[in-house]
């Protein structure tokens, strides 16, 4: 999550309710704990799985992914930073045919 937090620091994560363009601690379904960008939520009906957020690191080479609401654990206290609509609009494209092919939707 360089620049906004560099590598081996220390994050304060509170439990409050993140918005887009907050940085977000959350658990991957193999457990591991990373930190991105939340860049849009996305709303799915309750048969779908709920609501699901678009993350990507800020400077991650990776694809953005979908997560579940739930698997958020905290908002990290740094700066919000929202990113423009042509960027969110490519990496909502990006997360939701990432998660087709996956067949996670």
């Amino acid at each position: 999550m360089e620049p906004s937090l560099p590598v081996g620091s220390t994050p304060r994560v509170t439990s409050a309710r993140p918005a887009a363009g907050d940085v977000a601690v959350f658990a991957r379904r193999s457990g591991e704990l990373v930190t991105h960008r939340l860049v849009q939520r996305l709303w799915f009906p309750r048969f779908l799985g709920g609501a699901r957020w678009i993350e990507a690191g800020d400077r991650a080479p990776g694809l953005p992914a979908l997560i579940r609401e739930s698997q958020i654990l905290g908002r990290v206290d740094t700066p919000r930073r929202t990113r423009g609509p042509i960027e969110r609009a490519f990496l909502t494209l990006g997360a939701l045919g990432r998660a087709l092919r996956a067949r996670m939707v």
